[in-house]
């Protein structure tokens, strides 16, 4: 764990004592604070190379991009996910329960929760992912068809 540190040590300042609050995510606005607390803070008889705090800054925009790259990507999956799952309203779904016996029941509804997308069969909320067969509404199943 990552003890709590006062701002006099960071920052030269005696007499604040403000306890640290770690966070979560960094940001590009933690990382230009860092290295301004770093320039503040060096030896100057020892200078840090500045290739150094540029090679730090790609890395961190690159991983920056990466991490907007996977959220974007991922909004996109539950999006997907939610179009499809509004194609099963009205039609008649097979799924699998959580002792794994099948059922079926027609989708009246779609609804996302927590992150997946839930079909409403009358009450009873069905994931997305438990669904192995699709059928047409059973009026449209027993139409006859044309030779």
């Amino acid at each position: 764990m990552i003890a709590p540190t006062s701002q006099s040590n960071l920052l030269g300042s005696p007499g604040v004592t403000a306890d640290r609050v770690p966070k979560q995510n960094l940001d590009q606005q933690d990382f230009l604070q860092l290295l301004s607390v770093q320039l503040a803070q060096q030896d100057p008889t020892k200078p840090v190379d500045s290739t150094d705090f540029i090679a730090q800054m790609a890395q961190f925009s690159s991983l920056e991009q990466s991490t907007k790259l996977a959220n974007d990507m991922s909004g996109m999956r539950s999006d997907a996910r939610f179009q499809v799952a509004n194609s099963f309203i009205g039609r008649e779904i097979t799924f699998e329960d959580t002792d794994g016996t099948l059922n079926t029941g027609t989708v009246t509804a779609v609804e996302p929760r927590d992150g997946d997308t839930l079909l409403d069969l009358n009450g009873t909320f069905v994931p997305i992912s438990a669904v192995v067969r699709v059928a047409p509404p059973a009026s449209e199943s027993k139409l006859p068809t044309q030779p």
